[in-house]
């Protein structure tokens, strides 16, 4: 990710990118990062524990002193741009916030079923439906007062659904989305293996799981609709179960539990 933000070709005009991590336990040596673009300003926020991920973003929300018009994001380490990304994001930006598709150049496929063409003034359900973390860029005052939910995202009980809550405050209070198909962020698709890996069919129950509850979630505190979303993806699983071979059949019905798990609690 960080070779890819360093290389942007926007960084040569009057831009700066600000890249805020959080380094836990000091497992980063922020002083053996060498080549770092005159423009690429790179703060590290130290803790001496491991936290969650929606502990740790709104840690640096808080940290953060946004300039006039600053735009926030939050990869993943795994992500990465190409190299014109954020020249094109600020060009094709014309709303608060933007999301982006997010595609796998590896295996030449998007995550899910993301459209290539743009959409403005999404709905609450389109918005919720694009939302993933990558993905998401947004004008640093339109989450005044929101924070992530710490009871969901990874490190927490809940291993997923933090941006489907976040995203759903944000549109809750009337800030109006868009969707910009053809501006892509890298990131790997988890692929469908064939092993006895029990973390592996765990991981896949933990994310169903998280983002069941988190629509349930939103369901009480937000917007009805996310029932609806909740209830499309339960029956999309069913049939993939029926329609898929046997390597990727095992995974769907891992998702599938995921997706009744909170029944039990």
């Amino acid at each position: 990710m960080f070779d890819s933000i360093n290389s942007q070709s926007i960084l040569d005009f009057d831009v700066k990118i600000f890249l805020h991590f959080l380094n836990q336990c000091g497992n980063v040596d922020i002083k053996s990062i060498e080549n770092i673009h005159s423009n690429l300003v790179l703060n590290e926020i130290k803790t001496n524990s491991i936290i969650g991920l929606s502990e740790a973003r709104n840690l640096l929300i808080d940290y953060i002193s946004p300039k006039k018009e600053s735009i926030i994001g939050f990869p993943d380490d795994d992500c990465w741009y190409p190299e014109k990304f954020f020249f094109q994001l600020l060009s094709k930006k014309k709303l608060p916030v933007i999301m982006t598709n997010v595609f796998d150049p590896i295996s030449i496929n998007r995550y899910g079923t993301r459209s290539y063409k743009s959409k403005y003034n999404l709905s609450f359900l389109s918005s919720l439906k694009n939302a993933i973390s990558v993905n998401i860029f947004l004008d640093f005052d339109c989450i005044s007062g929101i924070k992530f939910n710490e009871n969901f995202g990874i490190g927490t009980v809940y291993g997923s659904g933090e941006e489907s809550i976040f995203i759903s405050q944000v549109v809750k209070k009337g800030i109006k989305t868009q969707y910009e198909g053809s501006l892509l962020v890298y990131h790997e698709l988890d692929p469908f293996i064939s092993c006895e890996d029990t973390g592996y069919y765990n991981k896949i129950y933990n994310y169903s799981y998280g983002y069941s509850k988190a629509c349930l979630y939103i369901y009480k505190h937000y917007n009805y609709k996310a029932l609806f979303l909740l209830i499309r993806q339960i029956f999309l699983v069913l049939l993939l179960i029926i329609i898929s071979n046997k390597t990727k059949k095992k995974a769907y019905i891992q998702r599938f539990k995921g997706f009744f798990g909170v029944c039990k609690n």
